[in-house]
């Protein structure tokens, strides 16, 4: 990533926190300018789209994040991305169709079940939560998708509190 897009991307985290989504969208659009395939700036898009209420937006920018992930062998993330489309516009039948795709992809992947009889994670909460205690929420809603007793097993002794 260039360092201009980078500067762009933290001026928007900067811009979020206070609460100033619209020059935050800003921000981020000139920063995916630098770095079209920046698919975490994109989705930081789609979600301060959302905080704006501008949520036809925020469906097709979330929609090519789906896209992205799922090109990406991502399919976990590509699923949490369309759960999250689905939570904006339940009648999305494009999404629904995609999350129904990859569904099957994933249980064609890994059995019948979508996951082996160990409880294979692909993700764990140490992904989730980064060195400065910011919590990836798109993480955790992956996570949300794995079985209980998996979650469980996971040690998470070695997270800190904020």
């Amino acid at each position: 990533m260039s360092d201009k897009a980078r500067k762009h991307k933290d001026k928007a985290s900067e811009l979020i926190a206070k609460g100033k989504y619209k020059p935050a969208v800003n921000e981020l659009e000139l920063a995916l300018s630098l770095t079209p395939d920046d698919v975490s700036a994109r989705q930081k898009l789609g979600e301060v789209l959302v905080r704006l209420g501008k949520k036809d937006a925020a469906v097709i920018v979330f929609e090519t994040v789906a896209r992205q992930y799922a090109n990406d062998g991502l399919v976990l993330k590509a699923m949490a991305v369309c759960k999250v489309i689905l939570e904006i516009d339940p009648d999305h039948t494009r999404t629904q169709d995609t999350l129904a795709e990859l569904v099957a992809a994933r249980e064609a992947e890994e059995g019948e079940t979508g996951f082996t009889d160990e409880f294979d994670i692909p993700i764990t909460l140490e992904e989730a939560v980064d060195e400065e205690h910011n919590v990836d929420f798109e993480i955790l809603e992956v996570m949300s998708l794995l079985p209980e007793e998996a979650i469980a097993e996971e040690d998470f002794s070695d997270i800190s509190p904020s």
